[in-house]
């Protein structure tokens, strides 16, 4: 439930209606940074979202927040621009950087203004005199360039350069970049959620640990969640009685579970996650980590209600973690009670929030009927993360199902305001959805409808899109067809991955979250009286009743 929203900031989220963003934006994938060919070879672009936490004295790092975060508690946010020459200096290991290098890895090569460059470089020295005094410098090399100065005899560990996967990967924790609006991708959210006070006393080794794991895990990805299991091992080894610390091993086994592993190995993964959540509790009978580990680890379908309890306890059991109410309002989005959840929403905001906590939040308000309220909140996301694809596709859905299309057309149409490296592909394939939904044209839906009924086999996230897409443009045959498929395998199957040859499509239909039926996009759906039918067989009708609750589209549209 939680993966897909880990990460990024994860910039997760992806591609809401087309692909996922690494198969979007053509044959690269954008992991924690953006490769760039220019004169004299290739140049890492820095990207925070996917870039892991370093130490510099005592000093950690984390750049997906933006936070320098001292061993006495102290923290300061800073600017996008100026936590990315921090890291560009700090890989740099001592060595000088030219502006024209800072340039091109901080500012994606763009020309910029001298005083642009001296307003960074000055913001950045304050931090570096401040909370970083005694930890490290920022020395300025007249005529040539920048350096960073270890100080007082402060260990420097340089941040690793994220590695390039070897092709196109999808992840859904991946909306975590992107787009699925509540659903699918994946990716930040449940890594912010565990900052929070974590009880116990920890060594500030060990504090460190923590916050490079949490480092590893907002990048929504595998190799991250595997980063983060092997540094909690590591934090375990050194006090294998953090309760904490266990509870975040059984979260983060929970989050392979649900995508990272073979189908075969889902099971053992899972009991891992719970073993470890149940060793949590023993050490710490109220920690809320633990308690969220084994509610994580069974499988989303049908344990709603469970897991929204367990969710609530971990909440009242420790009222100062983030990962309770945090898992409380993921939860409530899934089965469509939006107004419950915006409110959690902003109360495990932080005051630098990250892509995923913006979109979460904007979807809550969305689903709920407050629509103005979403798009201040999207506005105020934009004048922080204006280049991020998460965010412009996020503005980009809004006006698409929130009755203006016609400046959705307009919004693609301006290519210096589309995401950097965007193929022109795949600007077709949303200007087709975008003409269908405003012309409602026959000939443009039909065009639509072949596309997305074609694509919509293909795996669950593209057929989370075609449902959404063809129900927006009044096709609910076909949308009832292909949400019959993608959760009951009823008709065809979509299969969670290819086949190979001989082997028979798999699909691991206890995993795929329901969030998708309630957006406004699906609106025509739910207005048909097979949708009743449709959620009484989910268990959702069940769920409602036990809960005592009923979800937002009842109250909004009758």
């Amino acid at each position: 439930m939680f993966r897909r929203h880990l990460g990024f900031a994860a910039d997760i989220s992806p591609l809401l209606f087309v692909t996922a963003p690494s198969v979007i934006w053509g044959r690269r994938l954008w992991c924690g940074r953006r490769r760039q060919w220019r004169e004299g070879g290739m140049i890492d672009t820095i990207e925070l979202a996917h870039e892991p936490g370093f130490q510099l004295g005592r000093v950690t790092v984390l750049p997906a927040q933006r936070e320098l975060v001292r061993d006495d508690g102290q923290r300061e946010v800073l600017e996008h621009r100026v936590m990315q020459v921090l890291i560009a200096l700090s890989r740099a290991n001592g060595a000088i950087l030219t502006r024209e290098e800072l340039l091109a890895r901080c500012w994606s090569g763009r020309v910029v203004g001298e005083d642009a460059i001296n307003r960074v470089m000055s913001r950045l020295r304050k931090a570096a005199e401040g909370i970083g005094a005694g930890s490290f410098a920022i020395e300025t090399i007249t005529k040539v360039g920048y350096r960073l100065v270890a100080q007082g005899g402060a260990g420097h560990e340089a941040p690793a350069v994220p590695k390039a996967a070897t092709g196109p990967v999808f992840s859904r924790r991946a909306a975590l970049a992107g787009a699925a609006a509540v659903g699918v991708a994946g990716v930040a959210g449940l890594a912010v959620a565990i900052r929070g006070r974590r009880g116990g006393a920890e060594t500030p080794e060990n504090e460190a640990l923590m916050a490079q794991a949490w480092a590893a895990w907002t990048q929504g990805s595998a190799e991250g969640n595997s980063q983060a299991i092997g540094l909690y091992r590591r934090l375990l080894d050194a006090n294998p009685r953090s309760a904490d610390g266990w509870g975040l091993l059984g979260c983060a086994y929970a989050d392979r579970a649900q995508g990272w592993v073979r189908p075969s190995e889902r099971e053992s993964v899972r009991l891992r996650a719970s073993s470890a959540g149940r060793r949590s509790l023993e050490l710490d009978s109220r920690n809320a980590c633990g308690r969220v580990a084994i509610a994580w680890a069974r499988p989303i379908r049908g344990n709603w209600l469970l897991m929204e309890r367990e969710f609530r306890r971990a909440m009242a059991d420790q009222p100062g973690k983030t990962l309770g109410p945090f898992g409380v309002a993921r939860l409530l989005l899934l089965v469509g009670r939006f107004s419950e959840a915006a409110p959690l929403f902003e109360r495990v905001r932080d005051v630098a929030p990250t892509v995923n906590q913006y979109r979460h939040q904007i979807d809550a308000l969305w689903g709920a009927g407050r629509q103005d309220e979403a798009e201040r909140l999207l506005d105020e996301a934009m004048s922080i993360y204006a280049a991020n694809q998460s965010i412009w596709f996020t503005r980009f859905k809004l006006l698409l199902f929130g009755g203006r299309a016609s400046a959705a057309v307009a919004m693609l149409r301006d290519a210096e305001s589309r995401p950097r490296g965007m193929p022109q592909e795949n600007v077709d394939d949303l200007m087709r959805l975008a003409v269908a939904v405003e012309t409602r044209a026959p000939p443009a839906v039909a065009a639509l409808v072949a596309y997305e009924t074609r694509r919509g086999r293909s795996s669950p996230t593209p057929a989370r899109y075609a449902i959404e897409n063809l129900s927006a443009v009044g096709r609910v045959d076909e949308a009832f067809a292909l949400a019959d498929a993608y959760f009951f395998s009823r008709g065809f199957v979509i299969p969670d991955v290819p086949a190979g040859p001989g082997e028979q499509a798999r699909a691991v239909l206890e995993e795929r979250e329901p969030s998708l039926l309630f957006l406004p996009a699906t609106r025509a759906m739910r207005a048909d009286p097979r949708f009743s039918r449709l959620t009484e067989e989910l268990g959702l009708e069940r769920y409602w009743r036990e809960a005592k609750a009923q979800p937002d589209y009842r109250r909004l549209e009758g």
